[in-house]
């Protein structure tokens, strides 16, 4: 799973479905997000409508999950 804070919501997306699919476009609130499985390995997140990024983090979901339980699991995208 990667996590990360996007407008004011934690959220993450499985890297399994980022690994099978290489990009997954999803929706949060108002903003439409491009998560970007990189060639190293790394993962990006994209505002496709601003442009704004945002640095995810690759996690251990026990230890995410303690400090920020109310976080969204995204499997398949949408909102």
């Amino acid at each position: 799973m990667f996590g990360a804070f996007i407008a004011a919501r934690y959220v993450a997306h499985s890297e399994r479905l980022l690994e099978s699919q290489g990009r997954i476009e999803d929706r949060l609130g108002e903003r439409q997000l491009a998560i970007q499985l990189q060639a190293d390995g790394s993962v990006t997140i994209r505002d496709r409508e601003s442009g704004e990024s945002f640095t995810p983090t690759l996690l251990f979901w026990f230890a995410w999950l303690a400090f920020h339980s109310d976080t969204e699991i995204r499997d398949t995208g949408g909102d």
